[in-house]
């Protein structure tokens, strides 16, 4: 049986290896490649040449040795129907499927070749783009916002961001790379952040069912030149009603979980915008990535 690769394929994927294709930007690789299939006369369109080869990427150069079970072809795979129960299980597996209203392709936007989960077709909910997710912020609809539930990439540990959807739209058609999506993402933040942190005394309850609050204020937000945006909280203290309570002493709590409570409660107005985080964190967003850009300063008030 053939092997997936012809000789001059293989002569030509040993070739971009020694190029460093695999390290330049998809744009400048598939301009590269253009290049290549002319002189090798390989009739062949350059950005699928770029993903064939991307996809099956062998850093030895031994191309001569992929065989039809290691080969990897997403777009030529089929479509497969399944109930929307399913769905999260192909999303993490990048698999094409269709459901009831809700369906995932792998298609070639621009210069990158995309895996998009679809919501009646023409809604993108969900778009893996270059070892990124991006999940759309508006849900749009209440069926919209279940296949936004079904489809989620549970199992997958890439990274995750959640995106307005003009950007979504601007990642669907190939409009934007990842690396510009997230700086349009940071400048919209910086516009937006004092509106989207409480700027008045804020409570936040510290036990379930009691009547024990955490409260707090936001005293600034620092925009800095590295790029950070750090919000100095001020931390009131733990009140029962009017009463101040002096949790230290009483082990009710610490501050660790005061601060962490705070944080859920800042980061609850953030989603759209904040950095990118794995699918675990999107679930459960109380911690701030450390590869993030922003940061709480928390100012523990004396009892």
């Amino acid at each position: 049986m053939e092997k997936p690769f012809t000789d001059k394929e293989i002569q030509l994927l040993k070739y971009l290896n020694r190029k460093g294709i695999i390290e330049k930007k998809a744009g400048d690789a598939i301009a590269a490649i253009k290049i290549y299939l002319k002189l090798v006369n390989l009739e062949r369109d350059p950005k699928l040449f770029y993903f064939l080869f991307k996809d099956n990427y062998r850093p030895e150069g031994d191309y001569e040795n992929v065989t039809w079970q290691d080969f990897v072809d997403v777009r030529n795979q089929k479509i497969k129907k399944i109930s929307n129960y399913q769905a999260s299980e192909y999303v993490a597996l990048k698999r094409p499927f269709k459901g009831s209203n809700l369906s995932a392709v792998w298609k070639v936007a621009g210069n990158y070749l995309i895996y998009v989960v679809l919501s009646y077709e023409h809604y993108p909910i969900y778009i893996y783009s270059d070892g990124l997710w991006f999940i759309n912020s508006d849900h749009y609809s209440t069926s919209t916002a279940k296949h936004i539930r079904a489809a989620t990439p549970r199992y997958d540990r890439s990274k995750i961001v959640m995106i307005e959807p003009d950007l979504m739209m601007d990642v669907y058609r190939g409009n934007l790379s990842n690396d510009e999506v997230m700086n349009l993402r940071m400048g919209r933040f910086k516009k937006k952040i004092k509106y989207l942190v409480p700027q008045r005394l804020t409570n936040v309850n510290a036990f379930w069912r009691t009547n024990q609050k955490i409260k707090f204020k936001i005293k600034d937000v620092i925009l800095s030149d590295q790029e950070t945006i750090e919000i100095i909280i001020d931390v009131l203290g733990l009140y029962d009603g009017s009463n101040r309570i002096d949790y230290e002493q009483t082990e009710l709590i610490d501050k660790k979980s005061i601060e962490e409570k705070i944080n859920q409660k800042i980061l609850s107005n953030m989603r759209e915008y904040l950095p990118p985080s794995t699918i675990g964190r999107y679930i459960d967003y109380t911690d701030i990535p450390e590869d993030g850009f922003l940061k709480l300063t928390f100012k523990h008030r004396p009892f």
